[in-house]
């Protein structure tokens, strides 16, 4: 079994569940966390011989790898018996860097990135198994609009799931009533701006976006990511033409809850104009990475694409 396991990304759900595996496959192991540790009292901590117990796993957050000296980088390539370290998303982590490649050849590295829009089926079946594990059914179209709803987040899906379980107590289906009454929405003015583009609702847009970039200090080339799948699978449904939502959710690969959602917008834009609505975007992400500043970008990028004629 691996001695060294580095580990890092943004769905933290998926780097826990490995933890928590790693642990469980070493029931010998005295558990060790240590966080914020400095490299000279990291090498001191591997240098340590064990006082009861041989084998150890030491949990190591908020370890700064651009730290690491030679001796260290020598220590944890070649780790005493029956020590096994984590290096739980480690700060400084560059894959370029000497330091990074000389661990890579020693070490289990896995990235979690978030799971995306296309990887819904995915989502899906987690949310399934989830209400499973906890002895729930729920029904596939459920499960969708659940994603729709609280995000792409294991972590926030599993917390859901979990709320909603404990919530119908005993009874063994979670039904649609349920996920209306209980489930927790994902950024409310994220989707108060989508909601607000679909509608051609250029203040409420304007409001929404107001909040995010200040208030809630949301990172404006993510916005962008978010308008610019709308428009994408508006664009997308318009070529399909005239389909029913679940055939438009086989051909695009998306939920049929969210593209019914979209349906009723499809009337508001013409393929001209959610083309055209894509290539603004694209400029205004040249133009944020340029240093543009995005509380003047976004609102003209927003009264564009509400305003925008083909």
């Amino acid at each position: 079994m691996p001695a060294l396991y580095i580990f890092y990304g943004e769905e933290r759900f998926l780097i826990r569940r490995e933890i928590e595996e790693i642990a469980k496959n070493n029931p010998a192991a005295a558990v060790v966390h240590l966080d914020g540790i400095g490299a000279g009292e990291l090498r001191e901590t591997l240098s340590l011989p064990p006082l009861f117990n041989p084998q150890r796993l030491l949990i190591i957050t908020g370890f700064d790898l651009s730290d690491a000296d030679e001796g260290l980088l020598r220590d944890l390539c070649s780790l005493p018996p029956g020590v096994t370290v984590i290096l739980d998303a480690p700060d400084g982590l560059d894959r370029r860097s000497k330091i990074f490649k000389t661990l890579e050849k020693h070490a289990v590295v896995r990235e979690h990135k978030p799971l995306t829009e296309w990887n819904l089926p995915e989502l899906t079946d987690f949310c399934l198994k989830t209400a499973q594990e906890l002895g729930k059914n729920m029904k596939r179209p459920l499960a969708e609009k659940l994603v729709e709803i609280s995000g792409r987040s294991l972590g926030r899906l599993y917390s859901e799931i979990e709320k909603l379980a404990t919530y119908i107590g005993e009874r063994g289906e979670i039904t649609e009533a349920d996920i209306d009454r209980l489930a927790t929405r994902e950024g409310v003015d994220a989707f108060k701006l989508s909601d607000a583009l679909r509608r051609r609702d250029l203040s409420a847009a304007l409001f929404a976006l107001e909040k995010l970039l200040g208030e809630d200090r949301e990172d404006p080339h993510e916005l962008l990511g978010l308008i610019g799948s709308q428009l994408r699978t508006l664009l997308k449904m318009k070529v399909l033409g005239r389909k029913s939502p679940a055939q438009m959710a086989e051909a695009i690969g998306g939920s049929s809850f969210y593209i019914k959602m979209l349906q009723d917008s499809l009337p508001r834009f013409s393929a001209e104009e959610l083309s055209l609505g894509l290539e603004n975007l694209f400029r205004s992400d040249l133009n944020l990475k340029s240093g543009y500043d995005a509380r003047v970008e976004m609102p003209l990028l927003l009264y564009e694409l509400i305003n925008v004629k083909g």
